[in-house]
């Protein structure tokens, strides 16, 4: 098994949608807010509707998303889209798109007529797989099946993914090792037909000092998530128990509560806090002291 064309590109496709959809509603709806930018407060929440009306696209010919507090007036604005729309706005990216297959298929030396195209020795594309949020878009599945000679097709059964995390990641393993002249060798071992010259890197020293930095870089990234998952669960946690509360003044014991607004300004400001630089400069074991600090102070007053 051997790839025989790897062409890339810088980031494109369906990471542009979401911005295409963002310039389209700036440019056309009428009373928006005249100091939105890409960066405001605003415009993020313009571009949040854009990738939500995106995804819906992708599942229905046309689609609705209303964005909140987005007019001059701090209005609800309603996102109106349809399918064809979207393939105005983006037909660049399928145009690249396309340019990038034919680039692989010319690399390869395989051409659709089952002829080779450059000595290849190919007999035309017998599977398709892909992968990738961008591949669930209609547009660009039409664009994949036509630009490999399978124009009209049913994408459900024309394009295949089944390529699972770990493949993925082993493949990118072994194409970073193409490119700087080693070769991936699973769990550090070589087979008898690795001692040649263009092998010989991950035969010395170099190569088991890197594959040792490696792992203990895998080490610490490990510690890393785990550490940060502490922090958000406890994060998580205070801001669970700000809910609670106040849905609590709703329920049955609502009237066990404390009285007057103190107790209300007392979640307000750790609302608000949950939102500072003081949080999210927090370590896990400052986070988790926080929690426990809210939940005793929610005793003793309760």
């Amino acid at each position: 098994v051997g790839a025989r064309g790897s062409p890339g590109t810088p980031p494109r496709g369906a990471g542009r949608v979401a911005p295409r959809l963002w310039r389209h509603f700036a440019a056309t709806l009428p009373n928006l807010s005249p100091d939105l930018t890409p960066a405001s407060r605003g415009g993020q929440r313009l571009l949040e509707g854009c990738r939500k009306l995106k995804h819906l696209l992708s599942m229905l010919p046309s689609s609705n998303v209303t964005v909140e507090c987005l007019g001059a007036d701090e209005r609800d604005v309603t996102l109106n889209g349809t399918r064809d729309v979207l393939v105005d706005l983006c037909a660049p990216e399928a145009q690249e798109l396309k340019a990038l297959i034919d680039e692989a298929l010319r690399g390869a030396g395989i051409a659709l007529d089952g002829d080779t195209a450059g000595g290849g020795g190919g007999k035309g594309v017998d599977s398709i797989e892909v992968l990738g949020g961008g591949c669930r878009i209609p547009l660009f599945q039409e664009t994949i099946l036509a630009a490999l000679g399978r124009e009209g097709g049913n994408p459900e059964k024309d394009l295949s993914r089944g390529l699972d995390d770990t493949s993925v990641a082993l493949g990118a393993a072994a194409l970073g090792d193409d490119a700087t002249g080693r070769k991936l060798v699973a769990g550090g071992r070589r087979g008898p037909d690795d001692a040649d010259t263009d092998t010989a890197a991950d035969a010395d020293d170099e190569g088991d000092a890197r594959r040792s930095a490696l792992a203990e870089a895998e080490k610490i990234m490990a510690a890393l998530d785990a550490e940060m998952s502490r922090r958000s669960e406890a994060r998580n946690g205070i801001e669970a128990h700000v809910l609670e509360m106040r849905g609590a003044k709703h329920g049955a014991h609502g009237k066990s509560l404390p009285e007057g607004t103190q107790f209300d300004e007392y979640l307000d400001n750790l609302d608000d806090w949950l939102f500072s630089d003081e949080c999210d400069g927090m370590d896990v074991q400052e986070m988790e002291k926080k929690l426990a600090d809210v939940l005793e102070e929610t005793r003793t007053t309760c």
